[in-house]
């Protein structure tokens, strides 16, 4: 039996101290280099810049007014991350063909799978094929009166007239998950007033707290996580996330919230992601469970996110004012 790489390596002491202090070496130049950057000093040699959750968006407001651009936030003692808020910076970074970074992404692929979010190279081309006829503008027309009628299913009047207060964001989610199923999927009806979706939102918000992983340097195994009791939960959630997109994955998923139309249209054919991927060589069950979820999650998530700070902003009477001067006697800006 030949004997294995590491093996022969620990044969040689000296080529392993050799190895042992180059790689200190390269850390310390990596140290200085990052030293051009203005960076919190408050830094723990074994844990790095270390956030607590709770208290997160209010030290990344400070770091933007403190140390402008991109200063570096160390997670552990040897992985960092810019926290770029420059659009100049940011400009030029996405003009980059650098791969992803390992470490998002092999978080975000726990949650999402291997789709175009975290995809890239020649497997990320084969997957936007899938999506791409869909992104033109011809095509996106046609569905605003779909995204007109899952507004219209919305009754905050009535919900407004129990109670003052109300958060739009899961209404808005409803309506977003609504308008995805229709538009991407070509599915006929509402699926906003079935009441098994609560679960779903509630999944989908508890996984969106992923991000926290990266803050624990410990985390990143995905051994040390599954034992956690963060890594518990967040399978518990996935679980359940699983189950919904489940429905979504076979053209009989949706009969108990109605069914799948003829598609007569060419523009919902170039949408439909079943039928697109049929037509995909090499395209798996898992590549297809991971377009799913990426429009599923992707596609409603921040959609929600940004429409219920841009009503949030609209509440605003200059903002009031500012939209019915340019509405004037009009409902709708299209």
């Amino acid at each position: 039996m030949e004997p294995s790489w590491l093996q022969e390596l620990m044969a040689h002491p000296l080529l392993l101290l050799f190895l042992f202090c180059m790689s200190l070496l390269l850390f310390q130049v990596i140290r200085l280099a990052l030293h051009q950057f203005p960076a919190p000093g408050s830094m723990h040699r074994l844990v790095g810049h270390y956030f607590y959750p709770v208290q997160e968006f209010e030290v990344y407001h400070e770091l933007m007014e403190k140390y402008p651009c991109a200063p570096p936030l160390w997670v552990g003692p040897f992985t960092m991350f810019y926290s770029v808020h420059d659009p100049n910076y940011a400009k030029i970074l996405l003009k980059r063909q650098d791969p992803k970074s390992t470490i998002i992404h092999k978080i975000l692929e726990s949650w999402v799978g291997q789709g175009l979010v975290t995809l890239d190279g020649s497997k990320w081309k084969k997957h936007h094929q899938i999506v791409k006829p869909g992104f033109n503008i011809s095509i996106l027309k046609i569905f605003i009166t779909m995204m007109s009628e899952s507004v219209w299913v919305i009754k905050w009047e009535e919900h407004i007239a129990q109670n003052s207060c109300l958060d739009l964001f899961q209404h808005v989610s409803l309506m977003t998950v609504d308008s995805v199923v229709k538009c991407v999927f070509s599915h006929q009806g509402s699926i906003q007033l079935d009441s098994t979706l609560g679960s779903y939102l509630r999944a989908v918000f508890n996984l969106g707290k992923i991000y926290q992983r990266m803050n624990n340097f410990l985390h990143h195994n995905d051994l040390i996580f599954k034992f956690s009791s963060q890594g518990q939960i967040f399978s518990k959630f996935n679980q359940e996330l699983h189950q919904f997109t489940g429905y979504i994955e076979s053209i009989n998923c949706f009969g108990q919230y109605g069914h799948f139309h003829d598609i007569d249209s060419s523009y919902s054919r170039a949408w439909n992601v079943f039928s697109l991927s049929k037509n995909i060589k090499d395209f798996s069950e898992a590549d297809l469970q991971a377009e799913v979820k990426m429009f599923m999650i992707a596609g409603h998530d921040t959609t929600s996110s940004a429409i219920s700070w841009i009503l949030y902003c609209l509440h605003q009477q200059r903002c009031r004012d500012e939209i019915r001067e340019l509405l004037g006697d009009r409902s709708s800006i299209t």
